[in-house]
């Protein structure tokens, strides 16, 4: 049940958030940062300083909604489109959730570790996930920071943390409009500066999982 909250809370923060407008106002809820290449990058205003909350939103054309949320399901070849990822792995898989709280959906627990650069220590992460699909053709991924004996903390890593971070793929007459929303929390020693070069960065990552899904769509 603490699981299932967990998701229905990251669920209700995606679905109010992916689509809210973002512009260059100083008093907008969703900041503008950056906007090229089709890439709508912002960042949510006044909110926990600990967490840097930043979305990404792109269209991919040609693209189905389900296949980016398999090519996101996959931690294991994550590091196809995630530069600064090292090793993802699968922890547990809760198959699909049977409850009152939440729509049709499956779950896991997956381990993430990132790339140190000195002067700064490789971090983990150990995340809730849950996927499903809407009546309207939606896809949508949720995931969280999670405490579980299958990803017990490691000394060679700092432990991240993950707030409310999720994925909506929207289906359009070309493709699919994707939006990305993460909060971040790097923990341990980092300076400033690397840490919003870091967030920042993470938007652009949908332009990666663009390449590699072209490439798929290429091969078959």
């Amino acid at each position: 049940m603490d699981r299932a909250e967990s998701i229905a809370r990251s669920l209700e923060f995606l679905r109010t958030e992916y689509n809210t407008k973002a512009t260059k106002s100083l008093g907008a809820r969703w900041y503008v940062t950056g906007d090229s290449n089709g890439l709508e990058s912002a960042t949510l205003q006044n909110t926990d300083a600990d967490f840097v909350t930043v979305r990404g939103r792109y269209v991919m054309e040609g693209v189905k909604p389900k296949e980016v949320m398999e090519l996101i399901i996959n931690c294991v070849n994550r590091t196809e489109w995630d530069d600064a990822l090292k090793q993802g792995m699968f922890a547990k898989d809760y198959g699909k959730l049977t409850t009152s709280t939440l729509p049709p959906c499956s779950a896991d627990i997956i381990r993430l570790i990132y790339k140190g650069v000195y002067p700064v220590s490789s971090r983990d992460l150990c995340l809730l996930r849950a996927w499903g699909e809407d009546d309207d053709g939606k896809c949508w991924l949720v995931a969280e920071s999670c405490e579980d004996a299958s990803v017990p903390l490691d000394s060679n890593c700092v432990r991240a943390e993950l707030r409310e971070c999720g994925y909506m793929m929207t289906p359009t007459a070309s493709g699919c409009e994707v939006v990305y929303i993460s909060q971040t929390n790097f923990n341990g020693y980092i300076p400033i500066w690397m840490q919003n070069t870091l967030t920042k960065q993470q938007p652009t990552s949908l332009l990666a999982m663009e390449g590699v899904l072209n490439r798929k769509l290429i091969g078959a």
